[in-house]
């Protein structure tokens, strides 16, 4: 093994000669997506009495101004696009603020982000 300056690890590029993410954002995707599904199984009253619906434009906001992000994480958590920018989990009678701080699932998923998409400064 090497030994770097103060023990640091080497640096990896994470973007390929064309520009692209070189590991994509896949565990991006799976942290938001875990989280959501933790949400919507938090409580079984919600869940069975006609599900939960979320704005896709707040969840956006919060997910970096992603569009296909944001897509993969509300697909893969199992919502369906439905009327008015809102997707749904089963019917989607319920809005996702009944079960959850809507500012402290906002603050979770920005450090998501930050932590899988950090700012690179030179």
């Amino acid at each position: 093994m090497q030994a770097f300056h103060n023990g640091r690890l080497p640096e990896t590029k994470i973007f390929d000669r064309h520009g692209r993410r070189k590991r994509g954002d896949d565990a991006l995707a799976y942290e938001a997506s875990s989280m959501l599904q933790g949400v919507v199984n938090r409580y079984p009253r919600y869940r069975s009495c006609g599900g939960l619906n979320v704005s896709f434009d707040w969840l956006k906001a919060h997910l970096d101004d992603d569009v296909s992000l944001t897509t993969r994480v509300l697909t893969s958590a199992g919502f369906v696009p439905g009327e008015d920018g809102k997707w749904c989990w089963r019917q989607g009678a319920w809005p996702i603020s009944k079960v959850v701080n809507m500012e402290s699932l906002g603050d979770a998923l920005a450090d998501v982000v930050d932590f899988h998409r950090p700012v690179l400064t030179d």
